[in-house]
């Protein structure tokens, strides 16, 4: 994989011209690239592009897919359901999460989380950081992001629900689980007791991450890392 990657959300074709615009041409212009040069295209839906460049414009710039590399897109195999945490917390579970593998994240107001919605501008910062994730550690998919309603307007996941418990006998992860796999995560203040006994009753599995507590944002990271490599 080359150093820069670059991103286009259409499909690629071979042998057709594609327009690169706004903050990814600049980035192509930043890194200095002249016309001529061989890059490589993605855009989050499986497919890899060669390109070359063929002309520059005020804002964008134009290329030609020489070859097109098509992957299947991976299963939705580990969603991450976030109960909204502080939005800097927010930003460092997207980014790692995509790095690590995380099919798609579900966010949600928790009960007790301290903000219940994300602004327009919040929602396109997560977009960049998820596209810069995919381009620098090799995906090829995007991972969605998904706003839902409170857990108790939710039907209940068809999968395995795994929730992170604070109880000191809750069991570590130790074996594989069925997919898709579902992991829950709380904000700062954790979960409320009226979502504990959802979770309850959805026979969702409360497991335990590490012998410390984790906070908000190290906790989805640490179980993403764990389930990926399970």
């Amino acid at each position: 994989m080359p150093s820069e990657r670059f991103f286009y959300d259409k499909p690629l074709r071979e042998k057709k011209t594609l327009t690169i615009e706004g903050e990814e041409a600049q980035h192509l212009r930043v890194m200095r690239v002249n016309i001529g040069d061989e890059i490589e295209v993605i855009n989050g839906k499986g497919q890899l592009a060669k390109a070359s460049v063929i002309e520059f414009h005020k804002g964008k710039v134009d290329l030609l897919a020489t070859q097109v590399f098509d992957s299947p897109l991976r299963e939705e195999s580990l969603i991450l359901c976030l109960a909204l945490p502080r939005f800097n917390r927010l930003e460092w579970v997207i980014e790692k999460g995509a790095e690590l593998g995380v099919s798609a994240f579900w966010v949600f107001p928790g009960d007790l989380s301290e903000k219940k919605e994300l602004s327009e501008p919040q929602s396109v910062r997560l977009r960049h950081l998820l596209i810069a994730a995919i381009k620098q550690c090799g995906r090829l998919d995007l991972p969605a992001i998904t706003l839902k309603e409170p857990l108790a307007k939710w039907v209940r996941p068809q999968g395995t629900s795994l929730f992170g418990d604070t109880d000191p006998k809750a069991p570590r992860i130790a074996t594989p689980y069925p997919h898709p796999i579902y992991f829950f995560s709380g904000p700062e203040k954790g979960f409320s007791q009226k979502e504990l006994d959802l979770f309850h009753r959805w026979e969702a599995k409360g497991v335990s991450l590490h012998r410390n507590i984790l906070r908000a944002d190290t906790a989805p990271i640490a179980a993403a890392a764990i389930l990926s490599t399970l």
